[in-house]
């Protein structure tokens, strides 16, 4: 279920320390995001970088690269990726980053700090940190039957 903090609009109402619960349930807005057809200018911008970061997320995050490969100036980028999206930039690439090792987590054998290094962390412990800001759980809590069974019912959701 869709918590009620969030806007038909991209989530506009989270803020970007990911701790907001928009997320749960059925519907992902970020995912949403990436399936609804861009309006205008701006909407399309945002989602040519959203595009670009499920498609970069094991690369290290580099404003720089990313405007330089939409061809917009990264504080224009910046600015506009948060007012569509309600997220900053690297909130977003730390999100998708969860979400693949995520599904590492839980369909494979890989050892946690292997699962963090294939999604492009650099540490075991930044990659446990920054998890545990997006998901609510430690990657080894997630491991624990009862975070698998989320995935199970997200899985068809993301890109």
């Amino acid at each position: 279920m869709m918590n009620n903090n969030c806007s038909d609009n991209y989530s506009d109402n989270c803020s970007d320390n990911l701790s907001c619960n928009c997320y749960e349930g059925f519907s992902d807005p970020y995912v949403v995001f990436l399936e609804r057809k861009p309006e205008n200018i701006k909407e399309q911008l945002a989602y040519s970088a959203a595009l670009y970061i499920h498609e970069n997320y094991k690369k290290r995050f580099s404003l720089d690269t990313l405007a330089e490969n939409l061809f917009f100036n990264k504080y224009y980028l910046l600015r506009i990726f948060k007012e569509i999206s309600g997220i900053t930039l690297l909130s977003y690439h730390n999100y998708v980053r969860c979400l693949e090792a995520e599904k590492l987590l839980a369909g494979s054998n890989l050892s946690i700090a292997e699962a963090g290094s294939e999604c492009g962390f650099a540490t075991p412990a930044h990659f446990s940190r920054i998890f545990k800001k997006v998901t609510g759980a430690t990657p080894k809590e997630f491991r624990s039957e009862e975070h698998t069974s989320e995935l199970q019912s997200r899985s068809d959701l993301v890109c």
